[in-house]
């Protein structure tokens, strides 16, 4: 192998680990924001279920 090709190598490798962190931060932002939304109103039907119930 070439140094020049060794060179380009790191550097190919150096770029798509960065873009694999890049992907990974952006699904996890996704996931987060996601599971918050799901819980926030999965939280708010069980508030307006229990009015419900203290209401009988």
């Amino acid at each position: 192998m070439a140094p020049h090709q060794i060179r380009r190598n790191r550097w190919v490798l150096k770029s798509s680990y960065t873009s694999m962190r890049r992907s990974a931060k952006r699904f996890l932002f996704r996931l987060v924001n996601l599971s918050f939304r799901t819980g926030f109103h999965f939280f708010h039907s069980m508030k307006k279920r229990n009015k419900k119930i203290l209401s009988k």
